[in-house]
């Protein structure tokens, strides 16, 4: 399914010449999940593109820090909802009754100890990567990018959504499906880092997380909290560090 829709615009330049035009734009739908356990439905809607919809609700119970076994995913397509100016998805997900709720910190500060020596110096070209890999946003302007790498492998994940939050979930819910372990893989993101998105990468358990663009306090104080290694402004060579910046430092930042 395409991401990205046509659209007629007018173009208005310098010289208040008007022009008409068509251009692309993201096409953002309405998606409900529905997490069936014990006969009891819990619902939540997000809006974002419309791919990888499997891999989001299995990467936002993951992300949101449950533990479960997945018994079956369906997902229903549905009519364009005029009143609400999109279409609109429904993900049914069964799950097994041996649900669990973790705490932020619990795997993911254990894990944080496993960061690679490598990281530092793979920091510039994971930062390229996840630029040339922003089809979407190279069309349209309005996505947001997130990858997974394995530190210790070649396996990575990229995956663009005009929600950040969704990105990240369907990031980790690919990292699922490809067998990449989250434990020992850096999360790469175009999008700050806030309370909400650090949560999600310290439940699903990274040791490392690089951001292009900058962090709030609240992201840096979950980092801390979780021993994430948290680094923003990551362009070219040069980037900054602001939580347990040891985890790198001790392997030689001048080495960049």
């Amino acid at each position: 399914m395409r991401s990205d829709v046509r659209t007629r615009i007018w173009h208005v330049n310098v010289n208040d010449r008007v022009t008409e035009r068509t251009d692309c734009v993201a096409k953002e739908v309405e998606v409900c999940l529905r997490f069936l356990r014990g006969g009891q439905i819990e619902r939540v809607s997000v809006h974002c593109l419309p791919v990888f919809l499997r891999e989001l609700a299995v990467g936002f119970l993951i992300c949101e820090g449950f533990r479960s076994s997945v018994e079956n995913v369906r997902i229903l397509a549905a009519e364009a909802d005029v009143r609400n100016a999109c279409e609109r998805y429904e993900v049914i997900v069964e799950l097994s009754e041996t649900v669990s709720d973790v705490s932020v910190t619990d795997d993911a500060k254990h894990s944080a100890h496993r960061v690679c020596e490598r990281v530092i110096c793979e920091i510039p070209t994971l930062v390229r990567m996840l630029d040339e890999c922003g089809t979407t946003f190279k069309k349209t302007g309005c996505t947001h990018v997130v990858g997974v790498f394995e530190c210790c492998g070649d396996k990575h994940v990229i995956v663009e959504d005009v929600s950040r939050h969704c990105a990240i979930d369907k990031a980790v819910g690919l990292c699922i499906e490809k067998g990449i372990s989250t434990y020992e893989s850096v999360l790469v993101t175009s999008c700050r880092q806030t309370y909400s998105t650090m949560r999600k990468a310290a439940n699903a358990g990274f040791p490392a997380v690089v951001s292009v663009s900058a962090p709030t306090s609240a992201a840096i104080k979950i980092a801390e909290i979780s021993g994430i290694t948290l680094v923003g402004f990551a362009r070219e060579r040069r980037f900054n560090v602001y939580a347990n910046a040891w985890k790198l430092l001790r392997h030689g930042a001048g080495a960049i």
